[in-house]
């Protein structure tokens, strides 16, 4: 660890300590009660605020608390829509206070009452904390034919890299870092091994109500080997029965389609059901394609075409029945998820000189799960069981070449080759899972408090080929099991100008893998163990009013997924000697925010900086395959800035930026120099920027309401291949992108009844994607979605 390393841990240790001691001296008093009306009736979502400057809102029940005031005098105020509000002082002297307020109705304020929440929400309660983390609200971004990964690479410091269109492979950047160094939770739940057919890039965004984007430094709630963050979706809460749905429709034959109702009972029944439907045909335009010929392989041309056998489909169901609101449990359900896709390949995942006109694969994911949640005094407790079945059918009969002209030639029929591979195949890859999780947090006093957390993911996996009698990969059961444990102390000051956490997590891991070599068909074992210890701590201090410092650091481990090390049975081939990443994570970062009547504005900075050893990253190894290696020693540091301004309810803009270096830190490679020292880790973006604006062009009042939003994205050009390698001046490089796109939404009464059209890439630039892939032109959608409330 560098002397730099060293000298922030301490720094942040010492800091947390001395604050924790003097606040330990400190005393603290509460303040409860209840808000009704004049018949004795509970006032549900009443404002209380007190001292003009924080606030709650009552429960069902008219309930309200504030903990951890300093002994003095406050002044409280109840206010709610259509009742008078009404104040009253408190004295707080002693630990528990309570105070009752009882509202008279006066209608007379309905028209005149300009409503400004002083309620802290659950997104900035979220922000305050130490932990890098940006809130994305998926209702803003409804109206558009977008799946999860196009709203999340609208994040500062996000990347999504995709080869494709619909369906295609996405990689995800998060500050530099990639691919399964990021985990993805479902409420709560690791989303690993979930299958090809329960991605990112599958969800619409009208299943789901917010995503919480933690970047290098992960809670311990979310128990994972993170390396670089993590992305935890929530889907819609169990408060009330509603139905919605949308339905989608586009260029290149895309069609998309979702329903997602809930029936809540009186007596805390309730049951949802949600599902969705994607297809594309993915037949946009391809520039400059290269064609050779099929028998000898010669170049012939270059010309522009379209892609013709890249077609993409997948549906989905979750289904949840369960209980809430009992004395044995706040929640408890059981739940069902069911997947299926099948993806048509048009070329390899990094190059499009190959092509491929039948080689497909299919997908199919069945998960079980029981779910238990129960808050008592001081304790609370989460946890859940999922079992479920994921299968994967990889096709490859084709005696038949393509290129880019459509032509065909048809080999000898005594050849075994396939389009892909040496001998034909259909080879059917079956995962067994079986996770569960367990969080816990026992609040020791308003100030202190203890989490939890502990994770176990069991996956064997079987394989067996209707066609290649010779592919004995996986015929053998292999298994991967990881056990992932954890702890963390969180404090507050009593004033709550400081929030502080430390964390211990620790990471068990073994396996047993039975491979087939390529070169010579033998079977050869491997049983990997690992055992790594992380740790780490978040530290926020209120310097000002609206002001916030932030830091945060992390010693984080990722240990390699079983498809890095097995390949996953197309493109990417195995590499059983893999060793687990470790990062050292390091944030900076200030918040401010601020509102002047109908203005707001939020500005957020962050640095970031991550110190990762044994990286593994993805590259060609030649044809159409690519392997993991590791990189042994890669540094990432950046900035990343985000403004967030409304100027009135008819306009708002958001602006967030980039600039990344992320640079090969190993001198030497097998005793000899490393000719890529120091160089910047090709194929990633180094600068790139989002903007959006929205415009309500008339009164956001009325029941009707016309919605214009204008997004843009740029990328700065980067290099393909690695700088240092070659000339640089003939070096492949992705150019500058700037694509814009364009969406008109129009609600009524309100917002039950929604129609958009929205033009992507309005001005059809050529943007390029992963490894220099194509994506798709200027494209239209027309939008409509429906919501029914109780």
């Amino acid at each position: 660890m560098s002397v730099f390393r060293k000298s922030y841990i301490t720094i942040f240790l010492f800091v947390l300590s001395n604050i924790y001691i003097t606040d330990c001296f400190s005393q603290s008093g509460s303040i409860s009660g209840r808000v009704s009306d004049q018949k004795g009736g509970a006032v549900e979502y009443a404002s209380i605020v007190v001292n003009r400057n924080k606030g709650v809102i009552t429960d069902s029940l008219g309930y309200f608390s504030f903990n951890d005031l300093d002994k003095g005098t406050y002044h409280l105020e109840a206010q709610h829509l259509g009742h008078k509000s009404q104040q009253k002082t408190v004295d707080v002297s002693n630990d528990v206070n309570t105070v009752d307020f009882v509202l008279i109705e006066d209608l007379s304020t309905l028209d005149e009452v300009v409503v400004r929440s002083l309620v802290e929400t659950e997104e900035r309660k979220v922000k305050k904390t130490g932990y890098k983390v940006d809130i994305v609200k998926a209702d803003i971004y409804k109206a558009q034919p977008f799946s999860l990964t196009d709203v999340i690479r609208k994040t500062p410091g996000i990347l999504v890299r995709e080869s494709g269109g619909m369906g295609s492979s996405f990689e995800l950047y998060v500050n530099g870092l990639s691919g399964n160094k990021i985990r993805y939770f479902l409420d709560g739940i690791p989303m690993e091994n979930f299958g090809s057919s329960l991605t990112l890039n599958n969800f619409p965004v009208n299943l789901i109500k917010k995503m919480e984007v933690y970047k290098g430094v992960v809670p311990v709630e979310l128990g994972s080997d993170a390396l670089g963050g993590a992305i935890n979706i929530s889907t819609v809460d169990l408060k009330k029965s509603f139905l919605n749905g949308s339905i989608s429709v586009g260029s290149f034959g895309t069609k998309r389609a979702s329903l997602n109702g809930q029936y809540v009972s009186e007596k805390g029944i309730f049951a949802t059901a949600s599902g969705f439907y994607n297809h594309s045909d993915n037949n946009y335009r391809m520039d400059d394609v290269n064609v050779y010929e099929l028998d000898l392989g010669n170049f012939q041309e270059t010309i522009s075409t379209r892609r013709f056998h890249d077609s993409y489909r997948s549906y989905m169901f979750n289904g949840k029945v369960g209980v809430k609101g009992k004395k044995y449990a706040d929640m408890l359900y059981v739940a069902y998820t069911g997947s299926k896709n099948k993806k048509e390949y048009q070329h390899p995942e990094t190059n499009v000189e190959t092509v491929y006109g039948d080689f497909h694969s299919k997908g199919e994911t069945n998960l079980f799960s029981l779910h238990y949640k129960k808050k008592w005094k001081k304790l609370d407790l989460k946890g859940n069981v999922l079992k479920g079945k994921v299968k994967r059918t990889i096709v490859d009969t084709s005696s038949v070449r393509y290129n880019w002209a459509e032509e065909a030639f048809l080999r000898s029929s005594d050849s075994p080759e396939g389009e892909v591979y040496n001998r034909k195949r259909i080879f059917i890859i079956t995962d067994d899972i079986i996770r569960s999780t367990i969080t816990s947090s026992y609040h020791i006093n308003k100030k202190n408090s203890i989490n939890l957390g502990f994770v176990q993911n069991y996956l064997k996996r079987e394989g067996t080929d209707r066609v290649d009698e010779f592919n004995n990969t996986f015929q053998t059961p292999n298994y991967v099991n990881k056990i992932y444990g954890g702890i963390s102390y969180d404090h507050k000051s009593l004033n709550d100008k400081l929030r502080a956490s430390v964390f211990v997590k620790r990471f068990v891991y073994n396996a047993k893998i039975e491979i087939q070599e390529q070169q010579n068909g033998r079977l050869s074992l491997a049983e990997p163990k690992i055992n790594k210890t992380g740790y780490g701590g978040t530290l926020s201090y209120k310097v000002a009013k609206n002001t916030f410092l932030k830091t945060s650091f992390e010693k984080a481990y990722r240990l390699p997924n079983d498809y890095e090390i097995l390949g996953d049975g197309a493109f990417i081939t195995y590499n059983p000697d893999l060793e687990s990443e470790n990062s050292n994570n390091i944030n900076f970062g200030a918040l401010y925010t601020t509102r002047f009547r109908d203005m707001r504005l939020k500005a957020e900075a962050n640095l970031f900086l991550r110190f990762s050893e044994n990286f593994i990253q993805l590259g060609a190894v030649g044809g159409p395959y690519s392997r993991y290696d590791n990189i042994n020693n890669v540094r990432s540091q950046g900035v990343e800035a985000s403004l967030n301004f409304k100027i009135n309810p008819h306009f708002s803009v958001d602006l967030n930026g980039t600039y990344q270096r992320i640079i090969e830190r190993t001198k030497t490679v097998n005793g000899l120099p490393n000719e890529n020292y120091n160089n910047e880790v090709p194929n990633i973006p180094y600068l790139f920027a989002n903007s959006r604006l929205t415009v309500h062009p008339f009164d956001t009042q009325k029941k009707n309401k016309l919605s214009i939003y204008f997004d843009s994205r740029y990328v700065k050009d980067f290099f393909l291949s690695w700088k240092g390698l070659g000339d640089v001046d003939t070096k492949n490089v992705i150019p500058t992108q700037f694509v814009n796109d364009l969406t008109l939404a129009y609600s009524m009464k309100n917002d039950t009844y929604n129609v958009s059209l929205s033009c992507m890439n309005i001005f059809d630039i050529e943007a390029y994607d992963n490894f220099r892939i194509q994506k798709p032109g200027r494209s239209f959608f027309v939008k409509l979605i429906f919501n029914v409330l109780n």
